[in-house]
């Protein structure tokens, strides 16, 4: 049974973003609508006019060949996108979805952290990102997936893979997936199948949280490389060492510095020793200069 209170609640915000989105704003507009029954599918026809026009005027033919001016009734296809969206988050209420989904890529982020602190001390794992290395340039401020995709397409493809290989196993990563799929269905039986790939829900996801996830590689990375050069952050330990064995060098580094420190990143007891000796003996040198 059609509930046609619903889709008049949803024609009436549909017409709200309609007027809003339009560039100018539609004047004081004026609308009616009618729900047709009479093919396969109901649909609704939608007729607007302004109280004082605000479209420019531009002029064409008509059906006769006569060129006569009128206001540009044709919509932008972002407004009406928009409409779309609108009336159909409206009608089926997917607020709750998409928002579950904008939870669930969070998550998955925050889980690529964990897994990359798992896996670090894994051969195969290590392997994987020095090869990886080899496509990263000097400069740690290069180290995003923006400048892979734009500079080395190989380098962006093998980043893919190893964020798929740290999420192989995630259960948050493959609830996204299956909520992004359901979210697709959903759109596809309320528009149909777009033509433009640039509005397939989807495939747009799918490369958002690649975007996302590899760059929370890129981030562990680079702050990795941060602490085994001493914070110098604009000088990469890449340049140093041999290419084969810059993740494990990289590792090495960052445990000796720790191991240079106490408990709590206080400095050990050997060193704050000989820091404290050496201290004693600045302030003594000091005093006598000044009785002198």
């Amino acid at each position: 049974m059609l509930d046609e209170q619903a889709m008049r609640h949803a024609s009436q915000e549909m017409m709200k973003t309609f007027q809003a989105k339009m560039n100018p704003p539609l004047y004081q507009p004026y609308w009616m609508a009618s729900i047709h029954r009479n093919t396969d599918n109901v649909h609704i026809h939608f007729a607007t006019v302004e109280a004082i026009n605000q479209r420019p005027i531009i002029e064409r033919k008509d059906k006769f060949g006569n060129l006569v001016k009128q206001p540009k009734g044709r919509r932008p296809q972002k407004v009406i996108d928009q409409m779309k969206s609108v009336f159909t988050n409206t009608l089926i209420n997917t607020s709750d979805l998409t928002k579950e989904i904008s939870r669930n890529r969070d998550q998955v982020r925050a889980n690529v952290f964990q897994h990359f602190e798992k896996q670090k001390e894994n051969p195969d794992f290590q392997a994987m990102i020095n090869q990886f290395m080899e496509h990263l340039p000097a400069d740690r401020r290069n180290w995003n997936y923006k400048w892979l995709e734009k500079n080395d397409a190989n380098g962006k493809a093998l980043l893919d893979i190893i964020t798929e290989t740290l999420l192989k196993d995630d259960q948050d990563y493959r609830t996204y997936q299956k909520d992004v799929s359901d979210y697709q269905d959903t759109r596809q039986a309320l528009y149909g199948i777009s033509k433009r790939e640039n509005k397939n829900y989807k495939v747009n996801k799918l490369k958002d949280i690649r975007r996302r996830n590899g760059n929370a590689v890129l981030k562990s990375l680079a702050t990795l490389d941060k602490q085994a050069n001493k914070m110098h952050k604009k000088i990469s330990l890449k340049l140093k060492v041999n290419p084969e064995m810059y993740f494990q060098t990289l590792l090495n580094e960052v445990k000796t510095q720790k191991s240079s420190l106490g408990a709590g990143g206080r400095v050990a007891p050997a060193r704050r020793n000989i820091q404290r000796k050496r201290n004693l003996y600045l302030f003594t040198l000091s005093k006598k200069e000044l009785k002198n």
